[in-house]
C-alpha cells in the first residue's frame, strides 16, 4: 500500500467513525427523549428513593395528605400529574 492509499483509507475510516458516532448520539438522544420514566419515580423519586413509595400502603386520605405534604416541601407537579400520581397510588398502594 502506498502512502496516498494509506491516507485515503485513514480518511475514509475517520469519516465512517464520525458518521457512526453521530448516528449513535442521535439514537441515544432520541431514545432518551422518548423513554418514559414512570411517573412515581419521576415525581416522588427526585427527593427520596421511589422504593419508599412502593413499600408503603396508605388510605386514600393518607395518600392525599402525603401528596399535599410533598407539595409543601417543594414537589413541582401539575394538576394532571398530581391526579395521575394519586390514581396510581390509590390503585396500586392502597391500605386495605
Amino acid at each position: 500500500m502506498d502512502l496516498r492509499s494509506f491516507f485515503l483509507l485513514k480518511r475514509l475510516l475517520l469519516v465512517v467513525a464520525i458518521t457512526i458516532s453521530s448516528c449513535m448520539t442521535l439514537l441515544l438522544l432520541g431514545s432518551c427523549g422518548q423513554q418514559k420514566i414512570p411517573l412515581i419515580e419521576q415525581k416522588c423519586g427526585t427527593c427520596h428513593s421511589a422504593s419508599i413509595v412502593y413499600q408503603t400502603r396508605r388510605t386514600e386520605e393518607g395518600w392525599r395528605q402525603v401528596i399535599h405534604g410533598m407539595k409543601i416541601r417543594g414537589l413541582v407537579i401539575t394538576e394532571e400529574e398530581e391526579r395521575q400520581v394519586y390514581d396510581i397510588l390509590v390503585r396500586d398502594y392502597l391500605l386495605k
